[in-house]
């Protein structure tokens, strides 16, 4: 796969899946620019980057992806950087630590839906004129497995990714006339620093519990029995932004290990 002379935007790219999916991208002769909340965040990811992205092909934003204003801003200044969009990849997100509904706070809640389905929708409506405007492109999701399998103690999360997908498949539809693929990627548990706080919050239970299954609570774990990395999502997602997937559109990808099949 090549993107040489394409120009690619991924939110929550300072980190995790959003830093691997740019280096990647950038390897391939992309153009990137990142959108993430912190100017920090970005600085680091930048020299993280820097072995694989000349400056002429890296640029980062400061924004708020649940704000449309912010969203509107860096999206102009992207464009005016390299002049057009070719792609982009929702990825911007936050987890949300195990609490039963009764001891669900409405903030929680309200923070799960604006960071994991709001930003969606303000990603999307921000980059789709100009994808338009290109001749046509793609659009990726970073949804989850949680958002098809039903997580105890994780309603807001599982509800709010669930949104996520069905907006994104909504959209596939409307988009098609414009030669606009939209896509979704449900990864399952990766090996990112969400992970990490997940372990921190949670205990380190957790992972023995993701692999190898928990009846309390009530997961399967993972036939290919380990932790995905970062890689293993990001080159997915890859694909699915090439020509090569040119045919692709509205289709809901798992990045399970098989923790779906179960």
């Amino acid at each position: 796969m090549q993107f040489k002379g394409k120009h690619i935007i991924v939110t929550g790219g300072a980190g995790g899946i959003g830093l691997e999916v740019s280096r990647q991208l950038l390897e391939q002769g992309a153009a990137v620019t990142l959108f993430d909340l912190r100017e920090q965040d970005l600085a680091s990811a930048r020299e993280a980057l820097g072995a694989v992205a000349p400056d002429d092909r890296l640029l980062g934003c400061v924004a708020d992806c649940t704000d449309s204003a912010a969203v509107g801003r860096a999206m102009a200044q992207s464009v005016a950087r390299f002049g057009k969009v070719d792609g982009l990849v929702v990825n911007a997100g936050i987890r949300m630590k195990s609490v039963p509904l009764m001891e669900l706070d409405e903030e929680v809640w309200d923070n799960l839906i604006r960071a994991n389905l709001r930003s969606v929708f303000v990603t999307c409506k921000a980059a789709v004129p100009h994808l338009i405007e290109a001749g046509g492109g793609g659009i990726v999701t970073v949804a989850s497995l949680s958002g098809h399998l039903a997580r105890l103690d994780q309603t807001g999360y599982c509800a709010s990714k669930a949104g996520a997908i069905q907006f994104s498949r909504a959209l596939a539809l409307e988009m098609a006339q414009h030669k606009v693929r939209v896509n979704i990627v449900c990864p399952g548990t990766v090996r990112t620093p969400m992970f990490e706080r997940a372990l921190a919050q949670d205990g380190a239970k957790v992972e023995h519990d993701r692999i190898y299954g928990s009846a309390d609570r009530f997961r399967s774990g993972i036939p290919l029995r380990r932790i995905a990395e970062a890689e293993d999502v990001a080159s997915l997602i890859g694909y699915l932004l090439s020509d090569v997937a040119r045919h692709l559109t509205g289709q809901v990808v798992f990045v399970d290990g098989g923790e779906s099949l179960i």
